[in-house]
């Protein structure tokens, strides 16, 4: 049966399902990764060279992160971090828009075959050898397909629901908008209550906290790709002020946003050095 280009065009099932890769880098964790909450709308994918780290659960159950595993820790988790190793960590920061995780499923342990094994390790030398090509962020958006795949029926990837959608697809493209329950619920056709239960079924969490998440990433992205300060960030992403915005970035990522940016534009430049760079010193570590 022939299909014509207009038919494809309203059946195209790739449009709503992105993936996008928001951080890849290879770092020593030190004691920056003791954290009582590893919180975001982005995935974390890890992978630890020597033992020493953990992953806590609330009930005080302890998950350390072994060398010959991948770890991936779902968005809106409960999870704390601590580490005690000397353990040089390769971890992807990625987002996925289109469809929800399950809420109850926080953490996929992915033993190392032979196959992922090799791709990790390639992931690595060039995260730590190329920077931030096109080809290593290939190279990671590989590793993350084929994990997602492999773990599908276990993740219970489903379409969202297209009201949603238009809500979350409105706050990205708007995030300094003062967005309340009763705009999105206007745009889904619902009463507020009906529209924050939908919401929280879908994403795992509320509107409120879901926008909040969405600025920090969008922050992110803006400190990785762009010259702005941080006070014309917050007025990007509508935060107003800029203490309590380093604060949370800082919890939620890791980093305060200075070393989150320095980071960053060593790893994307090929052409031009830091400063670190042009004087011998190493740059500094997260």
């Amino acid at each position: 049966m022939k299909i014509s280009t207009k038919e494809m065009k309203k059946t195209n099932i790739l449009a709503p399902f992105q993936i996008q890769i928001d951080f890849a880098a290879v770092e020593p964790l030190g004691t920056t990764w003791n954290h009582s909450r590893l919180p975001g709308i982005h995935w974390r994918l890890y992978h630890n060279d020597a033992p020493g780290a953990f992953l806590i659960y609330p009930d005080g159950r302890r998950i350390e992160l072994l060398p010959d595993a991948l770890y991936l820790l779902l968005p809106n988790n409960r999870l704390s971090s601590e580490n005690t190793g000397p353990a040089k960590q390769l971890f992807l920061h990625f987002s996925i828009h289109g469809c929800f995780e399950n809420p109850e499923e926080s953490l996929s342990v992915i033993p190392l075959n032979r196959n992922l094994r090799m791709q990790v390790g390639r992931l690595r030398k060039r995260l730590e050898q190329e920077n931030a090509s096109p080809l290593t962020q290939l190279h990671a958006l590989q590793l993350v397909l084929q994990l997602l795949i492999a773990l599908h029926e276990r993740l219970h990837l489903e379409p969202i629901d297209s009201r949603i959608s238009r809500v979350c697809e409105a706050m990205k493209n708007d995030p300094a908008r003062n967005w309340s329950n009763a705009d999105g619920a206007e745009m889904c056709g619902l009463a507020v209550n009906a529209f924050i239960r939908k919401f929280r079924m879908e994403t795992g969490m509320p509107p409120y906290r879901y926008l909040t998440c969405l600025r920090y990433s969008i922050a992110a992205n803006l400190l990785e790709s762009s010259s702005m300060g941080l006070k014309e960030i917050c007025g990007k992403i509508g935060i107003k002020d800029p203490f309590h915005f380093s604060r949370e970035f800082k919890r939620i990522y890791e980093r305060p946003p200075s070393v989150h940016r320095k980071r960053r534009y060593i790893q994307t430049t090929d052409l031009r050095q830091t400063p670190e760079e042009e004087s011998g010193n190493p740059p500094t570590p997260r």
